[in-house]
């Protein structure tokens, strides 16, 4: 082999090297960079779940004593009204229907 195809092949050589060192380190840092944003983004996720999950929890304990406050309401409505109709079906399905409801139970 003459002299300057050695120098060529050892040119080529080296720059093949730098050119796959190079690559495997870009390859290796764009892996590492997209790991990192993974994880913050699943974290970040998973807090907004978490706190999404909390707020929901209060909204529904709010709804449920909100319930509990109409309901006892409705209840004392009826019966006072109750004091002054007959207690017959057809009064009873009138008064469910002014109120809003579908039917009124009556226990002693």
């Amino acid at each position: 082999m003459k002299f300057g195809y050695k120098i060529a092949a050892m040119t080529m050589a080296i720059v093949l090297v730098t050119v796959l060192g190079l690559l495997g380190f870009a390859y290796q840092s764009q892996r590492t960079i997209l790991q990192n944003q993974m994880e913050t983004q699943s974290a970040s996720v998973a807090d907004q779940l978490g706190s999404d999950f909390a707020s929901s929890n209060a909204t529904l304990t709010i709804l449920k004593q909100s319930l509990k406050t109409d309901y006892l309401k409705l209840a004392k409505a009826v019966r006072e009204d109750l004091r002054y109709i007959d207690i017959t079906q057809p009064n009873l399905q009138s008064l469910a229907e002014r109120l809003g409801i579908a039917e009124i139970h009556i226990m002693d």
